[in-house]
């Protein structure tokens, strides 16, 4: 079927017309891709990622700073607190104190009234009011004494009180220490939000030169374009050309056309029957690939998941032995303590025998050796208050070990959440998929998209479809190709899901290893 008039083969020309059609396609592609660059950004993305961010680093700031003025308010309360207990107390102290002196002076007063009394009641009745008056005297001690008696308990109440001043004195200090710790706990918090800041800048800047490539990129793209475009210009007016020199080989042609239509439209009775039964095979195939892919995921999805599980249980059976070597630690740490105790109270014995031993051998005349036992306490209690030393820095490790530890398992209880949060979404997304992609297959039949399975037709329908598509019926095949496109586009959007999944999952493995 070639008919050769003015140089051009009709192969040739068929040959000119895809290469154009793909032209056509490539530029429209290309366009798509330059509005859709352009469109991501100029889109208000990196100003909602701006605004979180600052949203964060201020809920962050106003975190730190809500437990900084509840730190404050509580040590704040504390000194109120010390204050008016301390105010109380030498209330009560001076309160006493009164009371006392009131006491003293009631009770000398008295006293003096009753002795003046009996000195003139003795002068009268020396001989008749003697046994009752040594009654009275025998009344008047025991008053004394029971003054004596009050007044040696209210200096025991002093001396409580002193010392619960003293106690109080000791608590405003510690209260101090940790006000000062608090302050210390606030510096490194400003810190940590100073480098906060510094790696969002960091983070800014690498944003900004990565937009700097994307539009170098789209200034090559669009030279790129122009160039197309004037080979576009230059194929056209070839194009048109060749349309006046077919057109005279038209009218050739329909004579042609109208002896071929019955065999065309038997053959292409069978082409259609044959061609729906390869796009329902295909339309199989890939609902398969689909589901073998969305099982493979899920399969991958569960061992990861199993695996974070077991590391999960290892992590708390550790935390268990940690705590229960601990346990074991303090109760070591106590017994050794108590030896240390009941060592130093048999060394004390010993040295108050040998210091009763060299007195009697001595006698009188010899001074005892009090350096040497003196001494020998001395070297005794540095060892017990190193050894108690040693023990309360080994349990603050602990302490700080045991902190730490579940520092990490929270975090990795958090990521773990996240992580089971991002694969319903991702489940919900490969669903929703899965359903578009039903929905298109049975909603657009796929009439000529698939011309390349048949390959081995004759070559009286190739060139009769070729000559189709050049009378413009390739709308089957352009909706062939945009679904294909998205199916392309959501199997490498859950490709890279699925990727950065796995790289989540190192990252939490690395961890729970360390």
């Amino acid at each position: 079927m070639t008919t050769e008039s003015g140089g051009l083969s009709q192969q040739e020309f068929l040959l000119i017309q895809d290469q154009l059609l793909q032209l056509r396609n490539e530029n429209y592609e290309l366009r798509e891709e330059i509005k859709k660059k352009n469109a991501f950004q100029m889109s208000p993305k990196n100003e909602a990622l701006q605004f979180a961010s600052k949203l964060i680093n201020r809920a962050k700031n106003s975190e730190k700073d809500g437990e900084i003025d509840a730190l404050r308010r509580k040590i704040e309360s504390q000194e109120e607190e010390f204050r008016l207990q301390q105010s109380t107390l030498l209330e009560e102290v001076k309160s006493l104190s009164l009371q006392n002196e009131t006491l003293k002076g009631q009770e000398t007063e008295n006293l003096e009234k009753e002795v003046k009394a009996l000195k003139e009641e003795k002068q009268l009745l020396c001989q008749e009011t003697i046994p009752t008056l040594n009654g009275k005297v025998s009344n008047l001690e025991e008053l004394l004494e029971n003054c004596q008696t009050l007044n040696t308990e209210l200096e025991d109440r002093m001396l409580a009180m002193a010392a619960e001043a003293e106690a109080l004195a000791k608590e405003k200090t510690c209260l101090e220490m940790e006000k000062c710790r608090a302050l210390e706990k606030i510096d490194a918090l400003e810190k940590e939000n100073q480098q906060i800041s510094e790696e969002n800048h960091n983070r800014h800047g690498v944003v900004l030169s990565e937009n700097k490539i994307l539009t170098e990129q789209i200034c090559a793209k669009n030279a790129e374009n122009l160039e197309i475009s004037k080979k576009y210009d230059e194929l056209k007016a070839e194009k048109l050309k060749m349309e006046e020199h077919f057109d005279s080989e038209n009218t050739h042609l329909k004579t042609q056309l109208d002896a071929l239509r019955s065999e065309i439209l038997q053959k292409s009775e069978d082409f259609s029957k044959n061609q729906e039964k390869v796009l329902e095979d295909r339309i199989l195939l890939l609902e398969t690939r689909y589901q073998l892919e969305v099982d493979d995921s899920k399969k991958t999805f569960e061992a990861e998941k199993s695996q974070f599980l077991r590391k999960i249980v290892n992590l708390e059976d550790q935390l268990k032995f940690c705590e229960e070597d601990k346990k074991a630690s303090l109760k070591k740490h106590k017994a050794y303590v108590r030896e240390l105790q009941k060592t130093l109270k048999e060394e004390r014995k010993r040295a108050d025998s040998y210091e009763r031993k060299s007195e009697e051998r001595a006698g009188w005349h010899v001074v005892p050796p009090e350096n040497d036992g003196n001494s020998s306490h001395t070297f005794d209690g540095n060892e017990s208050v190193s050894s108690l030393s040693a023990i309360e820095s080994e349990n603050v490790e602990l302490i700080t070990r045991l902190a730490s530890l579940q520092k990490i398992h929270s975090e990795n209880a958090d990521t773990i959440l996240q992580l089971e949060s991002e694969n319903s979404r991702l489940r919900r997304e490969v669903t929703e998929k899965g359903e578009l992609i039903e929905n298109l297959i049975r909603e657009k039949p796929l009439g000529a998209g698939y011309s390349a399975t048949s390959s081995n037709q004759p070559k009286m329908e190739v060139t009769f479809r070729k000559f189709l598509n050049t009378l413009g019926q390739d709308a089957n095949a352009s909706d062939v190709r945009e679904m294909n496109k998205k199916l392309q586009r959501m199997l490498e959007e859950t490709l890279s899901k699925n990727i950065l999944l796995q790289r989540d999952l190192a990252t939490l493995m690395e961890r729970a290893d360390l």
